[in-house]
């Protein structure tokens, strides 16, 4: 996968990644190696749950990640 996707806040490897309960859209995208347009689309279409803050979106949960790769 290119490592030119990660950002300061993206962890270093996928184990890490793996650990955590909620993720950013950057995290899901750079996890799944999808671009974050992506994650953001099936967010605004209501395809995928995610805490919103006005229209930024905050964190997903890993089980709606899960369940979304599933329905796809």
């Amino acid at each position: 996968m290119d490592d030119s996707r990660k950002t300061t806040e993206t962890p270093s490897n996928f184990s890490e990644l793996l650990l955590k309960d909620q993720y950013t859209p950057d995290e899901a995208a750079y996890l799944l190696g999808m671009d974050d347009q992506v994650i953001q689309q099936a967010v605004h279409r209501g395809t995928l749950k995610a805490r919103m803050i006005g229209n930024d979106i905050f964190q997903i949960d890993r089980g709606d990640l899960v369940e979304w790769l599933e329905s796809r």
